[in-house]
């Protein structure tokens, strides 16, 4: 292509422009990357609108926060990112990765450029999914939004390493506290209650895991995970080395989101035995 409309590395493709700049590359030689979309990822109409892209890009290379304009949105970001993670996870956390992004993140910033992602948007984001990303609009625990904020901050951490963001914006986002009304008091019922409970229970088909747990104090995970094996009838012991947990999963060509149950060990591999009465047994 002929340099004759070149100006001020500038130069016009068609109906729009395009501008040229050298960036270091990875052998620490210099290297010439042409850029046809300003850092909103807009194709540049006119040439002034190249102009003022690459003066931009310009002080970008010389404060070293340069990265190549691109029409990436947040939303596309994260669901390229996730996918790239499928090898790196274990099925349990990237099910629930895969949750917090499709539930929380993509509603909330999907739609925003990924390189004109802001602290601010961050902190603005966050507080709407303490505020209402409840079912039916309804405010989320302090726990879950930290969750979230937790998924966001991984993956632009990648994009930063990419180079497709200059700075993390979830870094320094401040997270959103709750009034903590919802757990100001906490409820523990009697020994009488719980015995009126076990009697209105006695013909439920998951009675004996309901009776296990009100005099052990195992978590619903240790009960779906526990074996026959792992019940020790001379020493009154029940050892607890599993845990039973609900993974999502895409099913098919039509993407329908179905969940299996999968046992596995603790993450610290450690056991945990618990002392039962002979009722329990």
């Amino acid at each position: 292509m002929s340099n004759s409309n070149m100006r001020n590395g500038v130069k016009r493709r068609g109906k729009s422009y395009s501008f040229v700049v050298s960036t270091p590359g990875a052998d620490g030689k210099s290297k010439q990357v042409w850029c046809s979309k300003d850092q909103f990822g807009q194709t540049l109409r006119t040439r002034k609108a190249a102009d003022d892209a690459r003066a931009l890009a310009l002080t970008e290379l010389a404060n070293q926060t340069y990265v190549k304009p691109t029409a990436t949105t947040v939303g596309g970001w994260l669901s390229e990112w996730i996918d790239s993670k499928s090898v790196s996870y274990a099925r349990t956390t990237l099910g629930s990765y895969r949750d917090r992004i499709r539930l929380y993140l993509i509603p909330t910033f999907g739609t925003i450029p990924l390189r004109t992602l802001t602290t601010t948007q961050v902190n603005t984001g966050l507080a709407r999914i303490s505020k209402e990303g409840g079912m039916g609009g309804r405010p989320l625990d302090d726990k879950t939004v930290k969750a979230a904020h937790a998924v966001l901050h991984k993956a632009l951490n990648d994009a930063e390493l990419d180079r497709l963001i200059s700075r993390n914006p979830a870094t320094g986002a401040s997270l959103p506290k709750s009034s903590g009304t919802r757990h100001d008091t906490v409820e523990v019922i009697s020994a009488d209650q719980l015995r009126a409970v076990l009697e209105n229970l006695s013909t439920h088909r998951l009675y004996a895991a309901f009776y296990v747990a009100a005099y052990t104090g195992m978590r619903r995970g240790e009960l779906c995970g526990l074996h026959w094996s792992d019940i020790d009838f001379e020493t009154k012991r029940i050892i607890v080395g599993r845990n039973g947990v609900m993974v999502a999963r895409e099913d098919g060509g039509e993407g329908r989101r179905k969940r299996e149950r999968i046992v596995k060990r603790p993450k610290s591999e450690k056991l945990r035995i618990i002392p039962v009465s002979d009722s329990v047994l």
